[in-house]
């Protein structure tokens, strides 16, 4: 998602139906993130942007762990950017990666509340 002239993260859902299912929240849960970060900026986003976003995405560390349910949740960090994704049977489930405001990996806890927030607002709504 591209917000105020930045990449703030992205989801991928494996199904059509299941992303029809939480587009509502997607798009509620990414327009609070806008308001939070927008400082009053006002800029057009831009394709490469988008791709530094991923690419940095793409070099986070991972680290794997068993899933409360099925499959395991693949957990990553990087340079000011986190994600996770429910991995099963070899398929990726849902993935999704989200900037930070933070650069030092000591912060790790306030990185992972603030994706824990993200999520407890999806699942309010």
């Amino acid at each position: 998602m591209l917000l105020y002239g930045s990449a703030v993260g992205f989801d991928v859902l494996s199904r059509e139906y299941a992303y029809q299912k939480v587009h509502d929240q997607l798009v509620k849960s990414y327009a609070m993130d806008a308001l939070r970060r927008s400082n009053g900026k006002t800029q057009s986003p831009s394709v490469d942007q988008a791709e530094a976003f991923k690419e940095k995405a793409l070099q986070c560390r991972e680290s794997r762990h068993e899933s409360p349910g099925e499959g395991y949740d693949y957990r990553f960090q990087g340079d000011r950017v986190i994600g996770w994704a429910l991995v099963y049977d070899e398929q990726v489930i849902h993935t999704a990666f989200f900037k930070t405001d933070d650069t030092d990996d000591s912060e790790s806890d306030t990185r992972m509340s603030r994706m824990i927030d993200r999520l407890g607002f999806r699942q309010r709504r």
